[in-house]
């Protein structure tokens, strides 16, 4: 993976202000698929505007490179697990934690 991402917004509303690959110093929750993102992990960071808010993902790159590989039309953070569930029948993490479904 790159040091610099290409993140959009499928709706056109958002405007990116950096993407950028980062090596975690504290814990973070991945915005894809709710794993823990550990000091010394290497993580995106996306940060930008939409709808007149500043608006920040943090996404482990296992869930990064599967959104690189399958989602070529775009996507919404947060939504890309379930999103991927229904076109292809299968959850890419095994089963889905209690509180997903």
């Amino acid at each position: 993976m790159n040091d610099v991402c290409c993140c959009l917004d499928v709706d056109g509303f958002g405007r990116e202000i950096a993407c950028e690959i980062r090596r975690a110093r504290k814990e973070h929750t991945c915005c894809e698929c709710l794993q823990t993102i550990k000091p010394g992990d290497q993580y995106e960071h996306y940060r930008g505007v939409y709808d007149d808010d500043i608006f920040t993902a943090k996404t482990c790159l296992p869930c990064a490179g599967i959104r690189r590989d399958f989602f070529h039309c775009g996507w919404y953070y947060g939504q890309m697990r379930e999103d991927f569930y229904e076109c292809n029948g299968w959850d890419y993490l095994g089963e889905w934690p209690e509180r997903e479904r």
